[in-house]
């Protein structure tokens, strides 16, 4: 058993198919379903169940498949850390990967933008991107889950480093105009769509709400979603009123939402936090140093 028989048979694990594992890993066919045959001669074990449409694990196909992935991982890093320690000061061949979480806006609006900026750079750091609202961000990072994260609004927890990195105006936005003169009386007549508990952008309007005296029991809340651009899709189907970061309604068609630029609304900050006095690996700290440099 070698490292190039458990790439190609995590590839086949997770491409469900010989074929589609010899295109993605650029070998033939043939050459995948040597290394796998071999592999199973080796352990004296059937890894693969084959059907004419998947092929799918066996129970010791499933154990070495976790192991695998463990092992490929740590190789990779090992010859990362290697050319670390000999190259102190040349990170353009670093392998990586990191993971990042960010709320919806962040994720869909701004890290695309980053992420393209830092890839030039370092091209071999792989980063995966996921979509949480802050309340949860912020109970991975302290929950060591994540080494840092980026969240839309600032936790009172002192145990975080907080930095702001961006904001984006909040909007109200409507299918139709509005003959409303005041957010009061827009929320106490119109359906509301709102964000859930956790939401950074719902956090803001929050606050602002408790500022104005607006009591959310005299609201209609007609439904809530988990990400921003549900909710503009929301109201462009005519469901009720929202309110988003401006930037949400950038790629709509003209005229699809009508902005209530009438109603002034606080801006939404987009904050990066991390633990105290924790140590980052190199790869975030990389990103970090450039996420702060580019705001």
């Amino acid at each position: 058993m070698n490292l190039r028989q458990l790439e190609i048979f995590t590839s086949v694990i997770e491409t469900k198919s010989f074929s589609r594992a010899a295109e993605a890993l650029f070998i033939s066919q043939p050459s995948v379903s040597i290394s796998i045959t071999q592999l199973e001669k080796d352990l004296d074990t059937k890894l693969l169940n084959r059907t004419t449409k998947l092929v799918t694990p066996t129970e010791a196909g499933m154990l070495l498949y976790e192991r695998a992935k463990k092992i490929i991982t740590l190789c990779k890093n090992t010859q990362s850390d290697v050319y670390e320690i000999a190259n102190p000061n040349d990170f353009s061949k670093l392998e990586r990967t990191l993971d990042i979480c960010a709320p919806s806006l962040a994720a869909d609006y701004i890290l695309p933008e980053q992420i393209a900026k830092f890839r030039k750079k370092y091209p071999k750091i792989t980063i995966n991107v996921s979509s949480l609202d802050s309340c949860k961000i912020i109970k991975k990072v302290l929950d060591q889950e994540l080494d840092f994260g980026i969240v839309g609004f600032k936790s009172k927890d002192d145990h975080l480093e907080t930095k702001e990195i961006g904001h984006d105006q909040l909007v109200l936005i409507s299918k139709t105009p509005l003959e409303q003169e005041s957010l009061k009386e827009v929320l106490e007549s119109m359906p509301f769509i709102d964000r859930e508990t956790g939401s950074g952008t719902r956090e803001c309007y929050q606050q602002y709400f408790k500022k104005m005296k607006i009591d959310r029991s005299q609201m209609n809340i007609m439904t809530s979603f988990t990400d921003t651009a549900s909710v503009v899709q929301a109201v462009v189907h005519g469901l009720g009123v929202a309110i988003v970061p401006e930037r949400a309604t950038k790629r709509l068609e003209q005229d699809a939402i009508q902005i209530c630029k009438h109603i002034e609304l606080p801006a939404r900050k987009i904050y990066l936090i991390r633990r105290k006095k924790h140590q980052l690996p190199t790869a975030a700290k990389l990103f970090v140093q450039e996420l702060l440099k580019n705001n």
